[in-house]
């Protein structure tokens, strides 16, 4: 079974993908990254985790993360290029 950080990641990757222009890529930016965004929201449940688990959700949180922030950072680009 798939840690729930990584269904995260599948479902944000499909919905930057998905995104039919800048607005709509915004707003994937904002759910998953922004202040109260998924992913941060991930980062503050860090501190209630028992010690031995961080390690192993702290290296996959940042994969997410960067993960993430790659592509949308790729789908912008290509936003850009369009014009």
């Amino acid at each position: 079974m798939a840690h729930p950080l990584e269904q995260l990641r599948d479902d944000a990757l499909r919905e930057i993908e998905s995104a039919r222009d800048e607005q709509a890529l915004e707003t994937a930016r904002v759910k998953y990254l922004g202040r109260s965004g998924t992913v941060s929201a991930w980062g503050e449940q860090m501190k209630t985790l028992a010690k031995e688990k961080k390690p192993v959700v702290g290296k996959l949180l940042n994969e997410v993360r960067n993960a993430v922030t790659a592509a949308i950072d790729i789908r912008a680009q290509q936003f850009r290029s369009q014009k």
